[in-house]
């Protein structure tokens, strides 16, 4: 199963009612903060409605498992196979619930910053929030 990773890069407090729904039923509580989701069409129509406020793509393996293996690095708890733990979680079989780990990641504002034309302008036209396709994975890194 495809996942899709979104970050919360912009406030809601200007937001319409529709958009401040749909980051609360995507759990993106602050700014800054990460989670992972499944691909599927509601959550998409969610991503698709809020994209004035937050930056989401598809999420590889490699950057899970570092996204996944900082978060219980943070918490003090151990996995004995990450990586084994990381394909069922992408097949469906594995909850992040199931190692004691929340589906919220905090995350750190990306180091070289958002880009040139900054927070307010959409990734297609060189700024940073909207749809990412795979690029997704190299701003979690910077913010890692």
């Amino acid at each position: 199963m495809e996942k899709i990773c979104a970050v919360r890069i912009r406030s809601i407090i200007r937001a319409n009612a529709s958009v401040r729904r749909a980051v609360v039923a995507l759990n993106l509580k602050k700014q800054n903060n990460c989670v992972i989701l499944d691909k599927n069409p509601a959550i998409i129509g969610l991503l698709r409605q809020s994209e004035g406020v937050v930056t989401y793509g598809e999420l590889n393996k490699e950057t899970a498992a570092k996204l996944i293996g900082r978060a219980l690095k943070q918490r003090g708890k151990k996995v004995e196979d990450l990586n084994a733990f990381i394909d069922s979680f992408f097949e469906g079989n594995a909850k992040l619930q199931d190692i004691g780990l929340k589906n919220l990641f905090r995350m750190h504002p990306p180091r070289g910053g958002f880009g040139r034309k900054g927070k307010s302008v959409p990734f297609k036209a060189g700024g940073s929030i909207g749809y990412r396709k795979e690029k997704i994975n190299e701003l979690l890194n910077r913010m890692m």
